[in-house]
């Protein structure tokens, strides 16, 4: 947006990059820039501006024509027929399912916001008369912890999980387990690591997000607005709402981090109705719980590397003796590094006890197996060691073979 409104490579570069990212997350980018171009459309038909007939034909067509390519190119037999783009929108989704995607999104927006969401309602109690209007963001987080409660009485299974009632309400890599669960990565019974409490408290969290978030929206305005040519709100909107439709639409599993790219559009309108306040958050504060979200994170990817790092070490210890790839199940990364290009070949006779994304791999005998445990008809071969940075001590994997 800066690149349109005022020039400059540089702006347009880094408007690439956040969109490069942003396919990362199952190719939401195609959205910004027909968000952007939707936009500019809207600014000219309000005649605020004059239309800027290349990024904005840019905007709209380049899109469009990528959506004609996904779904043309199946339809010829060039790509899967997975890879259209129709078969993946939720037909039957009815208004309750609807309000409760969008109840759930906005559940975990108020616990990834919550470090600016905090650091501004601090500011807005402290200021003068700010008290009077508590009950406001409390009704709010009250009201989101209704929400959740409802959730709590209508249980759901969780993908690896089994049957869950609270946060996380969508599968990720951060799990009751640490990181992972168990029969998604790797064989083996795991401990559960955050307790039940834990997730209550990440729940509680979550509402008081939402309050907190949604706060401002509620507060009547008390000085002037913001610059248009700073804050441009009806991009802002555009972006969120249009990275949001292919999530609410997704007949598939949505994973946490599709909502990535929903953040950035989401606290900027955020931090516009603060300074349409006129104030600004309690930056030291943001700072700090910023700090404590970036250590968490921090070790839950060391403790996701730690493992996976491990059981790459077993399996190369197996290959180095001379066993072949096929009789080695050295977890979900492994078969995938080393089996991409046979994926699901084979006759498909699952193993009993075999963890899940083994259908994936119906060749390997599992003679070999590296796992979080000891399992049932193997003994141990070795163990490899890691650090395991969440529960502050060393931990093993076990290198098994299947006793003949």
């Amino acid at each position: 947006m800066r690149g349109v409104r005022r020039g400059g490579v540089g702006w347009y570069a880094l408007g690439a990059v956040f969109a490069a990212l942003a396919v990362l997350v199952r190719q939401n980018g195609i959205v910004l820039p027909a968000a952007l171009g939707a936009y500019l459309l809207w600014e000219w038909v309000r005649r605020r501006r004059p239309f800027p007939w290349r990024e904005g034909l840019a905007g709209i067509l380049l899109p469009a024509l990528a959506l004609l390519v996904l779904m043309a190119l199946p339809r010829l037999g060039i790509l899967p027929a997975r890879a259209d783009i129709l078969m993946w929108i939720d037909r039957d989704l009815t208004i309750e399912g609807l309000a409760l995607k969008l109840f759930q999104l906005l559940m975990y927006m108020g616990l990834f916001l919550l470090p600016i969401t905090a650091a501004a309602g601090v500011m807005m109690l402290f200021r003068r008369g700010g008290w009077k209007d508590v009950w406001k963001p409390a009704l709010l987080t009250i009201l989101a912890g209704a929400g959740a409660l409802l959730r709590f009485f209508l249980p759901y299974r969780l993908p690896y999980i089994g049957v869950w009632r609270m946060m996380p309400y969508y599968p990720a890599v951060w799990t009751p387990f640490g990181t992972g669960s168990p029969g998604e990565w790797l064989a083996g019974e795991r401990e559960m690591l955050f307790s039940y409490r834990f997730w209550l408290a990440i729940t509680a969290l979550s509402c008081l997000g939402v309050g907190l978030l949604l706060w401002p929206a509620l507060r009547r305005r008390t000085s002037g607005a913001a610059r248009a040519e700073d804050w441009p709100a009806g991009l802002l909107w555009l972006a969120a709402a249009a990275n949001l439709a292919p999530v609410v639409l997704f007949s598939g599993v949505i994973y946490e981090r599709y909502l990535l790219v929903v953040l950035v559009p989401t606290a900027a309108l955020f931090l516009r109705a603060v300074q349409r306040e006129g104030m600004r958050p309690a930056w030291a504060l943001a700072g700090g719980l910023l700090a404590l979200y970036l250590a968490f994170s921090l070790a839950l990817t060391a403790e996701f590397v730690g493992w996976n790092g491990a059981a790459w070490r077993a399996g190369e210890r197996l290959t180095a003796q001379g066993v072949p790839l096929e009789q080695i199940d050295g977890g979900f990364a492994w078969n995938g590094w080393h089996f991409a290009d046979r994926l699901r070949q084979g006759e498909r006779t699952q193993q009993e006890g075999a963890p899940a994304y083994m259908e994936l791999f119906p060749f390997i005998t599992r003679r070999y197996v590296v796992s979080f445990s000891p399992l049932a008809g193997y003994q141990v071969l070795g163990e490899e060691p890691y650090w395991s940075p969440l529960r502050w001590s060393w931990r093993r994997l076990y290198i098994l073979r299947r006793t003949e």
